[in-house]
């Protein structure tokens, strides 16, 4: 099997972690900061993670796999820490 949903769930999933996680962080960089990049990150990490469903029920076996599942855990607890600390 090619593994195409794996290699493309693995692009989008942390391509979208790094634009979604630095304008949270102490170390902002100006230009990543702006919403677009935000709501941009959001929606390629989405998109990660459809792309990861779909290869977990196609039985894409692979490191690359398990790597995308722990790319989502990371962003959820991401997102979970960030609506902790808003208190929302």
């Amino acid at each position: 099997m090619s593994r195409v949903f794996s290699r493309a769930a693995f692009f989008f999933v942390f391509v979208g972690l790094f634009l979604l996680i630095p304008p949270f962080t102490s170390q902002a960089i100006d230009f990543l900061s702006n919403n677009v990049f935000i709501f941009l990150g959001f929606f390629l990490y989405m998109i990660g993670t459809v792309l990861t469903a779909i290869s977990v029920i196609k039985k894409e076996r692979g490191v690359m796999n398990f790597v995308n599942i722990i790319g989502v855990l990371i962003g959820i607890g991401f997102i979970g820490i960030l609506t902790m600390s808003t208190g929302s």
